[in-house]
C-alpha cells in the first residue's frame, strides 16, 4: 500500500495546483468586476477552492514527507475525490460519467490505501513477539 500511496500522493500535489489555480483565477476576476458588499457569492468560489488547495497540498506534503498526520490528510482528500463528483453527479449531471469516474475510482483507491493498517507496525509487533518468546 505505501506504494499506492506514493502514487496519490501525485494526484493531490496536482489537484492542489489545479485548486489553487481556479481560486487564484476567480480572486483575480473579482478585481474587475464592481463587488457589492451585500453578497457573498463572489466569494464561495475563492474560498472552496482555497481550502481545496490546503486540503490536497497538506495531504501531499504530509505523506511525502511522511509527517505523523500523513494518513489523516490523505483520508481526508480522497474522501474528497470521491464525495464532491459523486454529489455533482447525483446534483448536476447525470450523463458525465466519464471523468468522474476516475476521480471517484482514485478516491476509493486513496481511501483504500491510507486506511489500509500500516504494515510496518505489523512487522515490529511480530519481531517484538519472537523476541519475547525467546
Amino acid at each position: 500500500m505505501h506504494g499506492v500511496r506514493k502514487i496519490i500522493v501525485w494526484i493531490f500535489a496536482f489537484n492542489a495546483i489545479v485548486c489553487f489555480f481556479i481560486a487564484s483565477r476567480h480572486i483575480a476576476d473579482r478585481f474587475h468586476v464592481s463587488l457589492s458588499l451585500h453578497s457573498l457569492r463572489p466569494f464561495v468560489v475563492p474560498v472552496v477552492f482555497s481550502f481545496l488547495a490546503i486540503v490536497f497540498g497538506m495531504a501531499w506534503w504530509t505523506t511525502w514527507r511522511e509527517r505523523p498526520f500523513a494518513r489523516a490528510w490523505g483520508t481526508v482528500a480522497s474522501l474528497i475525490n470521491f464525495v464532491i463528483p459523486l454529489l455533482r453527479l447525483i446534483f448536476f449531471s447525470r450523463s458525465n460519467w466519464n471523468g468522474a469516474a476516475i476521480v471517484i475510482a482514485v478516491g476509493i483507491a486513496g481511501l483504500i490505501a491510507f486506511l489500509w493498517p500500516n504494515e510496518e507496525r505489523f512487522a515490529t509487533d511480530d519481531s517484538e513477539l519472537e523476541r519475547d518468546n525467546t
